[in-house]
């Protein structure tokens, strides 16, 4: 297979920060990162469809993983329920339509752990993590080549120094 693991661990990054909430009222610190179960070829053979410009097969690439949502705070309970709340809610609100165009195919039941707290007094810091199976589509568009020889010319003149 032509494709780098982490190409495919980068792009779900990324459309996770796309649904991650970050307009929280209290300060809360959220993480997210990506544990991977499988990476198996999408289509036939990894080949999705002929692409026009720049020529080339899109291939896909089926990934199953573990996204673990890490909240924490260091204000109270409330603070921190309000948050999980919050993050459930950006999770369940997207259409099903809206979550296949950003390549997840399917997002499973959270798993919600128990708060952790660490710290005493004014250094108190609660933290929950959720943890969501993803099952995500990427796509891999060809890149333009540069350097490619397109042509090659006919009309080559071939002489041999010894005879002149």
């Amino acid at each position: 297979m032509d494709f780098a693991a982490d190409e495919i661990l980068a792009s779900l990054q990324v459309i996770l920060q796309q649904v991650l909430p970050d307009d929280f009222d209290e300060p809360i610190a959220i993480a997210s990162v990506l544990f991977p179960i499988s990476i198996k070829p999408s289509g036939i053979g990894c080949f999705i469809a002929p692409n026009a410009d720049p020529r080339g097969d899109i291939k896909g690439y089926r990934m199953e993983a573990d996204a673990q949502i890490r909240l924490s705070t260091t204000g109270t309970q409330a603070t921190l329920d309000t948050a999980l709340s919050h993050l459930m809610t950006a999770f369940s609100s997207l259409s099903r339509r809206h979550f296949l165009g950003l390549g997840i195919l399917r997002l499973g039941t959270p798993a919600v752990n128990e708060v952790r707290q660490s710290g005493q007094g004014a250094n108190t810091a609660l933290e929950q993590k959720v943890t969501y199976r993803i099952v995500y589509e990427f796509l891999k568009i060809p890149e333009d080549s540069e350097g490619l020889i397109q042509t090659i010319p006919l009309n080559l003149e071939v002489s041999n120094p010894s005879n002149s």
